[in-house]
């Protein structure tokens, strides 16, 4: 393992694996909060045992360290073939320590519909069995998929699950059209599943938000469960619960658990195309009507592509989108104290050129919580690798913030790694240990690898311990 390198304000490295950290001096101009230093950050780059040619990574924190999920072609693939054709498998490796264990692989096929948008998910049943999600086609149009679960009770050894079974549809529909964007969030002891459904646009409908719960077995009579499978049950068909009847068709959701319920946030579509993000809470009285988390007034006539993020600690919840709004790109971040009930004015996150595809995390520090933002977007020039680096590139970045008792503090930007804007770029995903941050993404240079690192950060680490 490669030693961890401590970087501060300007400080650059460039890393034997091609990727690069750097913080923006606090010095530097940038929209409130104010920049303050909140201590030093360290990068440990983490080898993880996707092979070449994996894309679409995803990180879940479980009770037993962070988990990675990708998808990998066979080592057998023949090169240039189609994503469309060729076989798939969706892998898996958790976090032990500053190693990844052996991958597993949940489920391999000729049938998947890989996509660097739309990607396999992982979460945790409250049971601690472990839910994995793929997309399948139900049919030969090219959209016609489906969301097929997969399940694994056993956990296997303590360096990772061993064991996986297949659990069916998520969903309770099969017409011949879109399921996906899948995420989950854990409910009382339930696990519950949202997803972008495309059954109405059979009829030339809208894209709909739905929501389903993952029960254990020892909650749903044997009889009536429609899948069962290692003591998981998916609700009998008919049990989907629709959230929103216009949404935008293919932006990801994502969803988190409050100290009141469950929270899906998601894009959604007006009838006069703007498309701003929404949330939906789970109260005691049900399911709140859709509120947006900020007006925006995004006018857009298509999808972007671009969906939000959210993470919670108690009451605490953060939400980090991308809006083209007013024809200029940003990345915003939100934040409310009451379970997602009201929202913080959004604090712009980064004032360069952006492609957004955010994700957010939340740690905790003595006194307060740290909020971490990563999305894909131009460099700071302090930050950049060399002067004759286009303005333009797209980086993964880093934005760190404090929240305590009434205030929010800003700290460092990082530079990950440099990117591009490319859809092969994918998506970079955050996950939480016990004292700190892992982050993956693809690095897309033929053949495709997916990269991992660990972000410690000093002052969180010895707040942790006292």
């Amino acid at each position: 393992m490669l030693q961890a390198t401590s970087l501060r304000h300007s400080t650059r490295m460039l890393g034997a694996s091609g990727w690069v950290l750097a913080v923006l001096s606090l010095a530097a101009c940038q929209p409130a909060p104010q920049r303050v230093d909140l201590g030093v950050v360290q990068l440990v780059p983490v080898v993880n045992p996707a092979g070449s040619g994996a894309i679409a990574p995803n990180l879940i924190t479980t009770s037993r360290g962070p988990m990675l999920t990708w998808l990998e072609p066979p080592a057998t693939t023949e090169a240039g073939e189609d994503a469309k054709t060729k076989t798939w498998r969706v892998r898996t490796s958790r976090l032990v320590g500053d190693d990844f264990a052996p991958a597993s692989t949940v489920v391999a096929g000729s049938n998947f519909f890989a996509n660097w948008a739309d990607f396999p998910a992982l979460a945790e049943h409250p049971s601690g069995a472990l839910v994995v999600h793929h997309l399948a086609k139900l049919g030969l149009g090219t959209y016609a998929y489906g969301a097929h679960l997969s399940v694994n009770t056993s956990q296997g050894s303590s360096n990772g699950p061993t064991g996986w079974n297949p659990l069916g549809l998520l969903h309770d529909d099969q017409s011949l059209t879109e399921h996906g964007f899948v995420s989950f969030a854990q409910d009382g002891d339930q696990l519950r599943a949202f997803w972008l459904d495309g059954r109405e646009m059979a009829v030339d409908g809208p894209m709909t938000l739905r929501t389903t719960l993952i029960r254990s077995q020892s909650t749903v009579e044997a009889a009536s469960a429609d899948i069962t499978t290692a003591g998981i049950a998916v609700e009998p068909p008919g049990a989907s619960e629709m959230l929103d009847d216009r949404v935008c068709e293919c932006c990801q959701t994502d969803a988190a658990t409050t100290s009141n319920g469950p929270v899906v946030v998601y894009r959604n579509r007006s009838d006069a195309e703007i498309r701003d993000i929404q949330i939906v809470r789970q109260t005691e009285a049900g399911w709140t009507e859709p509120e947006r988390i900020h007006r925006d007034g995004w006018e857009i006539q298509g999808c972007p592509v671009n969906g939000p993020a959210v993470a919670a600690s108690g009451s605490l919840v953060a939400v980090a989108w991308f809006t083209g709004a007013n024809d200029r790109p940003l990345v915003q971040l939100s934040i409310s104290r009451d379970a997602g009930a009201s929202f913080d004015p959004p604090i712009q996150v980064t004032d360069a050129a952006t492609t957004g595809r955010v994700d957010v995390a939340i740690s905790s520090v003595l006194n307060g919580s740290d909020i971490w933002v990563s999305h894909l977007s131009a460099a700071p020039e302090s930050l950049r690798v060399s002067s004759t680096e286009d303005p333009g590139t797209m980086s993964v970045l880093l934005d760190h913030f404090r929240v305590g008792p009434g205030s929010t503090e800003r700290g460092s930007t990082s530079l990950i790694a440099q990117s591009s804007e490319a859809r092969a770029s994918g998506f970079p995903r955050l996950a939480v240990t016990a004292d700190d941050l892992v982050i993956a993404w693809t690095d897309s240079l033929e053949p495709s690898h997916v990269r991992t690192a660990k972000i410690l950060h000093g002052a969180q680490r010895s707040a942790a311990r006292q």
